[in-house]
């Protein structure tokens, strides 16, 4: 059972909400694309997280991950991390777009 997620406040634009859930919301703009879920009251687990290959490294990412958190501004936001994608969450934990990593 889904937590029911609170709408974004800000970059309405960006997201949508698969058919019957009440936990999650896809976040979407011309390069990147993530998966953002309620998995606690007021705790989004991001996920499937993508920015299309030809623009990685042009800040592309943290983009999205601060529109995630200017979206949801008051709630815990965590990831779980490949190694190689390692080094870029730990950049947005310590300039606080998102609050931990869970691995």
């Amino acid at each position: 059972m889904g937590y029911i997620m609170e709408p974004p406040i800000k970059h309405i634009d960006n997201y949508t909400a698969p058919h019957e859930s009440v936990s999650i919301y896809h976040y979407r703009d011309e390069v990147s694309v993530a998966r953002c879920e309620y998995t606690a009251s007021n705790d989004i687990y991001i996920s499937n997280v993508f920015v299309y290959a030809p623009l990685r490294g042009n800040g592309y990412g943290k983009r999205m991950v601060s529109k995630i958190r200017e979206s949801f501004p008051s709630a815990h936001i965590w990831v779980e991390v490949t190694e190689s994608s390692r080094p870029f969450w730990m950049k947005m934990n310590a300039e606080g777009y998102i609050n931990s990593i869970a691995n």
